[in-house]
């Protein structure tokens, strides 16, 4: 499949997650943001750097998941996106699964 091709195709998926669950879309970011997983924010990084993350990890949220479940599925994203080393262990990711777990209950 054509590069270009694929890139258009993310952009559009992001814009309808975005329109489509903006509450949870930009609080899911706010999250990300404060907790920063990967360190880019002291590094100077976009408000959006997390955004292509956030439209992996959104579609496979539900409000009757566990903690442990959310924790699970931000770490497999986050290490396909950075890879398992940059990512670090799942358990450095107790904090932004109860954060989301709690956005969820809303």
């Amino acid at each position: 499949m054509d590069l270009n091709y694929q890139r258009i195709k993310h952009r559009l998926m992001h814009r309808l997650l975005k329109l489509r669950y903006r509450d949870l879309y930009f609080g899911l970011r706010s999250i990300l943001l404060r907790h920063d997983p990967i360190n880019l924010v002291c590094d100077g990084c976009p408000e959006d750097e997390y955004d292509l993350e956030i439209s992996t990890i959104l579609p496979r949220l539900r409000r009757d998941l566990l903690v442990s479940e959310i924790q699970r599925i931000i770490h497999k994203e986050f290490s396909h996106w950075f890879g398992e080393d940059t990512a670090g262990p799942e358990s450095a990711y107790e904090g932004i699964a109860t954060d989301v777990w709690k956005l969820l209950q809303i």
